[in-house]
């Protein structure tokens, strides 16, 4: 197995020294720096698999260190440390993707664990990865495999889950606390990870055949409606504008309401996520010849047609992809199974003002 390649940056040389020891002593092979600039020049020679870095550094601190290398390296970790922790930067670094946080003095034990966890992460990302670039004689031993991580994944998280919802009841009536808002973000990315678990399942039996349709009768503008409402609070925030242009009267359909559910919701939490800071994200829905046609459209960076071909595959990332959302993605995959199980089409193209347009069509009255 290839060795680990760590990059400790620290301006501090005996932290960094320090730490450069423990990890050895690991097996991992490690490099340090200074500070940021040097940092960045090192790992244009060489391919880091983690970063391990203080926050406060002079220029350029560990949080901007972190997200540049993620640019030029997207698969590269980050763990941040530092002696003065605080709500905001564990926050700020949750949210550009840090993987933990380590507080000086450094203590041996919680380094080395951290790293090994991270390490093993990577590792199962990058075995999904390669299963999903195997052959089709081994699609079952793939979906097997899913099925076996996702559920020992559940296991770990029930606790995870049950944990922080204690927390939040505890320091109920408490706003704005530290204890409530590192509440908040530890029941946030449970939940996000039970979300992201729960797709990886959904995908395994669809690709296994195991996935049985309930088909209704509903209005599907109801649905976007209420997917509006969720997404609205994430547009905000970015300050991305989500538009719909839908008729103002009834889109009746007899379909699987939870497969269409979960299609617009990943349809448009993609074009969310693609569309930078101040820009549009529109989604149209009508009735035409029988189907119900649907599109979302992003005004982000525009896919190649190459990238086109293989956007609906598993665990495949496009170069833009890899650039700004880090993980392994599922959900234009799943919505590619769940609409043609229902007998539709899904397809993406290069939007009419730059973007990308992903629009599915499934008949209006589907059958068993």
């Amino acid at each position: 197995m290839n060795v680990a390649k760590i990059l400790v940056v620290d301006d501090e040389e005996a932290v960094r020294e320090v730490i450069q020891a423990m990890l050895e002593t690991k097996g991992y092979e490690v490099d340090v720096a200074g500070d940021a600039v040097e940092a960045l020049a090192d790992a244009k020679q060489k391919q880091y698999d983690l970063l391990i870095t203080d926050i406060c550094m002079p220029e350029i601190d560990g949080l901007e260190l972190s997200r540049r290398l993620r640019e030029s390296s997207p698969d590269i970790a980050s763990i941040l440390v530092t002696g003065y922790p605080t709500v905001d930067t564990a926050m700020a670094g949750v949210k550009t993707g840090v993987y933990d946080y380590i507080i000086k003095p450094v203590r041996k034990d919680k380094l080395c664990h951290s790293v090994a966890s991270v390490i093993k992460r990577q590792q199962h990302v990058r075995f999904l990865e390669k299963m999903a670039r195997d052959s089709q004689k081994e699609e079952n031993d793939r979906g097997q495999f899913v099925n076996v991580l996702a559920h020992e994944l559940y296991t770990s998280l029930t606790p995870m889950l049950t944990g922080a919802e204690l927390m939040l009841e505890r320091v109920k009536g408490e706003p704005n606390t530290v204890e409530d808002r590192l509440a908040k973000v530890m029941f946030g990315s449970a939940q996000m990870m039970r979300y992201r678990l729960d797709k990886l399942l959904l995908l395994a039996r669809l690709e296994a055949g195991g996935f049985v349709l309930h088909l209704t009768r509903f209005d599907v503008l109801t649905i976007i409606k209420q997917a509006k409402a969720r997404f609205d609070v994430v547009a905000s925030e970015k300050g991305q504008r989500l538009e719909l242009d839908i008729p103002d009267s009834p889109l009746p359909i007899k379909a699987d309401r939870s497969c269409l559910e979960q299609v617009i919701t990943n349809l448009l939490e993609n074009a969310l996520k693609f569309t930078p800071e101040g820009g549009k994200v529109l989604l149209e829905a009508k009735i035409v010849e029988g189907e119900l046609l649907v599109s979302v459209q992003d005004s982000g960076a525009t896919f190649t047609d190459e990238e086109r071909q293989r956007l609906m595959q598993p665990f495949w990332r496009s170069e833009i992809d890899r650039q700004r959302i880090p993980g392994v993605r599922l959900g234009l995959a799943l919505c590619q199974k769940l609409v043609e199980i229902q007998g539709g089409t899904i397809w993406v193209e290069g939007g009419k003002e730059g973007g990308n347009t992903f629009a599915f069509a499934v008949p209006v009255s589907a059958t068993e």
